[in-house]
């Protein structure tokens, strides 16, 4: 079943924290955004890269087969069956991250589920967090709303090839979740945080305001993330993991 066309779309970008013991734990955190964004009247709810599990966890499991056992199959996992009939029950669309299981393979995949239970994935091209995670190979247009839709996974954005590509397919709104920010990259002024200005976060937490929304943050991202949009006459959709 398609979605009826629109002109205009209201979408709700979250950034979340995602706790990487517990899916259900952000599984009901994730429900309550999506019951408040369809509250508040959108048609599209976007969460961040690897939502379901949490990133760092991904990145520094060294056995093949604990990340087996945090990778979900779909549609047949208990995490996207629960999804689903949200999108169902509150008539949104709901886009969100987690590890794949796809015959044996594991990718860093973000998918967008229908209110109809329909649903359409893209894994990550340039996926590094882990040996054991394999390379997408397609950029994948899909429809919402009459939307041509595309997306790119974190540092999938950062080379300017790949919004071109999707330019060239005719997207009009990409889709862009993210888990970044202060990283050890010498350019821009980036860099990590000092964990002396988060453990003293509540007596000083303008220090702390203040790092995130430099260099080694915020004002990383904008030098380079609005520029893809600009060259290629399309919409992005930003959001990202906090905590």
């Amino acid at each position: 079943m398609s979605l009826t066309k629109k002109d205009k779309l209201r979408i709700a970008a979250v950034q979340m924290t995602s706790d990487e013991f517990d899916k259900e734990k952000n599984l009901d955190v994730m429900e309550e955004l999506i019951v408040s964004a369809a509250k508040n009247r959108a048609d599209i709810i976007s969460f961040p890269e690897i939502c379901i599990t949490g990133y760092n966890i991904i990145r520094y499991t060294k056995n093949k087969k604990d990340l087996l056992a945090l990778a979900e199959s779909i549609p047949d996992c208990a995490s996207f069956k629960r999804i689903a009939e949200i999108a169902k029950k509150q008539k949104i669309v709901v886009l969100y991250g987690f590890l794949e299981n796809e015959n044996g393979k594991l990718f860093n995949t973000y998918i967008a589920v229908r209110p109809d239970g329909t649903f359409s994935k893209y894994h990550k091209i340039h996926a590094f967090e882990n040996s054991f995670v394999s390379q997408g190979n397609s950029f994948h247009i899909f429809d919402l709303y009459g939307w041509k839709c595309g997306t790119l996974i974190c540092y999938d954005n950062n080379l300017p090839e790949n919004p071109r590509m999707y330019m060239l397919k005719g997207c009009e709104l990409l889709f862009s979740p993210h888990q970044t920010g202060a990283f050890d990259i010498e350019v821009a002024g980036m860099g990590r945080i000092d964990v002396k200005l988060w453990n003293n976060r509540k007596k000083n937490p303008d220090a702390l305001y203040r790092e995130f929304q430099g260099p080694k943050g915020r004002e990383w991202l904008v030098k380079w993330f609005p520029s893809r949009s600009y060259d290629n006459g399309f919409y992005s959709v930003f959001t990202n993991g906090v905590g």
